[in-house]
């Protein structure tokens, strides 16, 4: 708690960066066809175009730190979102430009930048889109940026109806959720302001990589899903298994971190719900499956439901694709 503090007082002095460079890319009938919203740019190139349909939902892709357009990440979930093109509009927040930032000068800004996002986002309501079309779908650092837009567009009176974390990034964030898990919501108002229910009317979070130095280990949606314990992925037992581990961390961390938006890219293409999961006992960490019996169940995934039960949920998955066990 000292530490969060001590750096809330630093981020009033801290740099603040010029965020000219953020674009938001609208894509077209493929990945390397799209169109760049700027901040000094006009929507109206893009609206009513093969990049912008008003009367589609939004995909919002939000990429985590040291990744950019390239990034597998983007890659996975434009290919997984363009199998539903016919309702939904593909973005990218790309922040790439400055996602390689000394780490706590980029966590400072990004409350800025987040700012800046809306900015370019009010530019389509503008138009006459429905902002709670759009859906954010944030990975790592990224889920925090999803969070920080629901949370600014929620004061502007936009209230999202959704947004999904994918293994939300716990360095110096595992403080501030601990905060919020212990004030509540008023706890989240630090520069360090993480992912959290009520950033949208439905949060769903999916930990792969969680008490690692990468993910979150604590709850912080309205129902958090924690494959294979959320801790490593049975995907990655490669380099995650003793004795490897010991000299393999950042593979094996990496591997279990990334694994978030390859589940959830697998149920963005399935025709139905695939990663049936159990709620357990415990709102927190599962270290094991014993403590989720409970008769209550959710979909993990694109077909995770505001409907479900509060709380943590377990699954298991394949070791490698198709994910699902369904399979």
């Amino acid at each position: 708690m000292k530490l969060l503090i001590i750096l809330t007082i630093f981020a009033t002095s801290c740099y603040a960066a010029d965020f000219d460079k953020l674009v938001l890319r609208f894509f077209g009938t493929g990945y390397n066809d799209y169109k760049n919203l700027t901040m000094t740019g006009n929507f109206s190139a893009i609206n009513g175009t093969a990049y912008f349909d008003m009367t589609k939902l939004s995909a919002l892709i939000i990429h985590g730190r040291v990744e950019n357009y390239s990034s597998d990440v983007v890659k996975e979930l434009h290919g997984a979102f363009a199998t539903r093109s016919s309702t939904y509009n593909i973005i990218l927040a790309d922040w790439g430009a400055y996602s390689e930032e000394f780490y706590l000068k980029m966590m400072l800004n990004l409350n800025d930048m987040a700012d800046n996002f809306v900015f370019l986002l009010n530019k389509t309501k503008t138009a006459g889109y429905d902002l709670k079309k759009i859906y954010p779908v944030g990975f790592g650092v990224g889920a925090h940026v999803a969070g920080r837009i629901g949370s600014i567009l929620k004061d502007q009176n936009t209230t999202l109806p959704r947004i999904t974390g994918l293994d939300p990034t716990g360095v110096l964030y595992n403080w501030a959720a601990l905060t919020v898990k212990i004030f509540g919501a008023k706890g989240n108002k630090t520069p360090f302001k993480t992912l959290y229910k009520g950033d949208a009317s439905f949060v769903d979070v999916i930990h792969t990589n969680a008490f690692w130095y990468r993910g979150v280990d604590v709850a912080m949606g309205d129902v958090d899903f924690w494959p294979n314990g959320g801790v490593t992925q049975l995907k990655c037992d490669k380099n995650c298994t003793f004795p490897k581990v010991i000299y393999k961390v950042e593979d094996c961390s990496t591997c279990s971190h990334d694994a978030a938006f390859y589940y959830y890219a697998e149920s963005v293409r399935s025709f139905f719900p695939n990663f049936n999961s159990k709620l357990c006992k415990k709102n927190t960490l599962i270290k094991s499956s014993k403590s989720c019996k409970e008769s209550a169940s959710a979909n993990m995934g694109f077909f995770a439901s505001s409907t479900a039960t509060a709380g943590s949920y377990w699954l298991e998955t394949n070791k490698a694709w198709p994910y699902s066990k369904l399979f």
